[in-house]
């Protein structure tokens, strides 16, 4: 983006060309790790970082958005920063793809993926053996890479609603890496439509402004039934949400009176 803010070509084809390093100072090294993680956030977070519109958060350090050409965000001190356009809002395309080499070279500013090795293993084949990320071979003996999410078949709404549906014991609300791009805003319409019932894991949390932990159960309206009046009242009675008696309790006040617990 600094390029584009700039005038300034960044790339030559493919290749970036690196920024100079200071005087008497090697370009900073990175590991095979450390390219690898850039490159599982590029394929979950569906396009490029480079991109001159756009403005999600990364958590760079200044010598490699340096590298890179892109600014600092906001948050990390530059929030009166009018040249930061990275202020975690971002509008472009979050649909995942499978990505070629080429784009792949271009996204983390390298060279050649398969020449550059450390640790004796070339970072090709660091994607290749990586367990969240699919490799496949177009029929013209192109590889291509692709984000494996946890839960690989999930990448709608209704295909998410089906997977509730399949959990009766419950289902720990899912990340955009568990699933897809978009998730979180699927989960709200799926509740506010009534197709599932949300429940803290905690219900101390309860409390909260933002809950973290949340469970995710299968409404099946048909097999829903009205509840008597005066169940709801007894259900209203023994307290509000936080505070009502626990079933060693209730077993306790039976037995003082006499009654065995069932």
């Amino acid at each position: 983006e600094n390029d584009h803010m700039t005038n300034m070509a960044a790339f030559d084809q493919v290749v970036r060309h690196w920024p100079e390093p200071e005087a008497g100072k090697e370009p900073k090294a990175y590991s095979n790790q450390f390219y690898v993680r850039e490159i599982l956030e590029y394929l979950q977070r569906g396009h490029s970082l480079l991109h001159p519109q756009c403005r999600c958060i990364h958590g760079f350090e200044v010598t490699r958005c340096t590298e890179l050409g892109i600014s600092m965000p906001r948050q990390r001190g530059h929030i009166d920063d009018k040249s930061s356009i990275r202020d975690g809002i971002c509008k472009l395309d979050r649909k995942r793809e499978a990505r070629t080499v080429a784009e792949l070279e271009q996204e983390i500013a390298v060279g050649d993926l398969f020449f550059i090795e450390t640790k004796a293993e070339k970072l090709i084949q660091s994607l290749v053996n990586n367990a969240k990320i699919v490799t496949t071979q177009t029929p013209q003996g192109e590889l291509t890479f692709a984000f494996r999410a946890t839960f690989e078949s999930v990448t709608s709404k209704q295909e998410l609603l089906q997977l509730i549906n399949r959990s009766p014991l419950g289902l720990k609300e899912p990340t955009e890496k568990d699933t897809y791009n978009g998730v979180k805003k699927d989960l709200k319409e799926l509740e506010d439509e009534g197709e599932i019932f949300v429940v803290p894991f905690d219900e101390r949390e309860s409390e909260e402004k933002e809950l973290k932990n949340l469970v995710l159960f299968p409404r099946h309206k048909r097999c829903e039934f009205p509840l008597d009046e005066d169940v709801k009242a007894l259900w209203r009675d023994n307290g509000p949400r936080g505070t009502r008696v626990s079933v060693t309790e209730q077993e306790r006040e039976m037995e003082k009176v006499v009654l065995i617990p069932t």
